[in-house]
């Protein structure tokens, strides 16, 4: 069976232990991209980057990190996305030539990523970008400002379209999209909220009739993740235990998880977000 995933290392290391324990095909990755951006730029288009060699050549790279840093701004090229993926094809020739079993979809960059509006330097009209400024020599401040989180609700209906999108190339597919955990998010109230919210929005507004396996967000013990500075990772047993869950599910075909799944919250950690700020 072939599999895309797109998101983040939760749907990308998912797809890694698919393809180790259960003779899956891992075809392609796409990183770095939030949801807004991404829908703004290549299913709405409603704005558009600028040429990757002109915008390439402009970035003034800190050393140790310009191979990353050159990988985070390919993927967000549609047509240079996927690339750099350890024996992966490029994401959109794969969406349109393969055939695809199974799509792993994350939403960590829709919970945790702030994008760079541009609005000074090129001559399209503005643009975001998902760069990390300690990664360039350059003053980005005069290219334009970094922007806000994402509203949550905002990202549920950003998420329907996206997965429109990939139902137009794969009308087949088995769909997942994993809701990012915030069990190692107790430290950050504002996270923790934002994750918890995306699930509660995302299963009110995801149609029935796109045949998307929505999970809810995986709550486990400490012995099970990277801990609290790590908050993005867990550790191998659980990427493999979501992977033998997705290829049950495929192989098995297994309903997905009910939309009227109830999160448990803890009403501490809301209360520290709803706080007023001070300085």
């Amino acid at each position: 069976m072939n599999v895309v995933s797109f998101g983040s290392c939760l749907s990308y290391l998912t797809s890694v232990e698919l393809k180790l324990h259960y003779q899956c095909t891992f075809k392609s990755a796409n990183f770095q991209n939030r949801s807004d951006s991404f829908v703004a730029k290549y299913i709405d288009k409603t704005e558009s980057l600028p040429p990757y060699d002109l915008f390439n050549e402009q970035l003034q790279y800190v050393p140790e990190h310009e191979a990353e840093s050159r990988e985070v701004l390919e993927n967000q090229y549609l047509d240079r996305m996927g690339k750099n993926a350890e024996g992966c094809f490029p994401f959109l020739e794969t969406l349109q030539n393969d055939k695809i079993d199974i799509i792993v979809l994350d939403n960590f960059f829709d919970i945790a990523g702030m994008l760079f509006r541009v609005d000074k330097f090129f001559d399209p009209p503005p643009f975001d970008v998902f760069l990390n400024f300690h990664h360039y020599t350059n003053d980005l401040t005069k290219w334009g400002r970094l922007t806000d989180f994402m509203d949550q609700a905002e990202a549920a209906r950003n998420w329907v379209k996206l997965c429109r999108w990939l139902r137009s190339y794969q009308p087949h597919a088995k769909i997942f999209l994993l809701s990012f955990q915030v069990c190692q998010s107790i430290r950050d109230a504002d996270r923790y909220v934002r994750g918890k919210r995306f699930f509660d929005e995302i299963v009110k507004v995801m149609p029935e009739d796109l045949n998307v396996d929505i999970f809810p967000a995986i709550d486990v013990e400490e012995t099970y993740h990277k801990g609290y500075d790590d908050w993005a990772h867990f550790t191998p047993t659980v990427y493999k235990a979501l992977a033998g869950t997705i290829f049950l599910k495929t192989v098995g075909n297994l309903p997905p998880f009910p939309r009227d799944y109830v999160q448990t919250w803890d009403r501490n950690i809301v209360e520290k977000a709803l706080a007023p700020q001070t300085s």
